[in-house]
């Protein structure tokens, strides 16, 4: 059994050595296996620095995170960066960010606009679990429909 693999290997390297030191079609073969392992040696190079750099970015949130827990939840968060925060959740709330101004001062946030009656809940949810958020001002207008509202047309929105 091992002589007849020995066999099937060795006939598959001398059919590869035939296949890339051809005369006629050799050069363009070698060439393009070249590019190949280059074009692939730098795939899995910028892969791994992505994912060294994700693994790094994690670990530092966590240890963030870990921190702001021990200290009792850390340094107070300033109103700018707190209705950033707040934000940055909209788009993934709500068919109609737009539709909601945001507000903050001094860990309340003042949230006004138009919404759809779906994704109020989660959005009033999301938003008060984000980190400096100690209270919510909700003088959102809350519609079941985006009916004849300029703000909540063109949406991308579930059908109630």
């Amino acid at each position: 059994m091992k002589s007849l693999l020995n066999s099937i290997a060795t006939l598959a390297a001398g059919a590869a050595v035939m296949y890339y030191l051809d005369p006629q079609m050799g050069r363009r073969r070698r060439a393009t296996l070249r590019d190949k392992l280059r074009s692939g040696k730098r795939s899995a190079t910028n892969f791994a620095g992505t994912q060294a750099k994700r693994t790094a970015d994690q670990t530092r949130g966590l240890y963030a995170k870990a921190q702001a827990r021990m200290d009792g939840g850390g340094e107070p968060v300033g109103d700018t960066i707190l209705a950033e925060r707040v934000r940055s959740q909209l788009g993934h709330l709500t068919s109609r960010p737009g539709a909601i101004d945001v507000t903050a001062s001094g860990g309340c946030v003042g949230l006004s606009g138009h919404i759809l009656a779906a994704e109020h809940t989660p959005l009033v949810q999301t938003i008060s679990a984000i980190s400096g958020v100690d209270e919510i001002d909700d003088r959102l207008v809350v519609h079941d429909r985006p009916g004849n509202i300029p703000e909540l047309q063109g949406g991308v929105h579930s059908q109630g």
